[in-house]
């Protein structure tokens, strides 16, 4: 059996231009390096069963 390790992590939006830390959300990312920001409001993860979701804000 493999041993799992609990990585904390949060995920933030940031407004480029002024460089400003803007609201926390939801990434639903299994790790802090399955965010992939795609440009458009929305971002791949991966899903427990290894296959890819996109996720974006309601």
């Amino acid at each position: 059996m493999r041993a799992m390790t609990a990585w904390w992590f949060r995920s933030y939006r940031v407004d480029p231009r002024p460089g400003e830390v803007q609201a926390e959300f939801t990434s639903h990312a299994r790790d802090a390096h399955d965010l992939e920001p795609i440009g458009d409001g929305s971002w791949p993860t991966t899903h427990p069963t290894g296959h890819p979701v996109r996720w974006a804000d309601a």
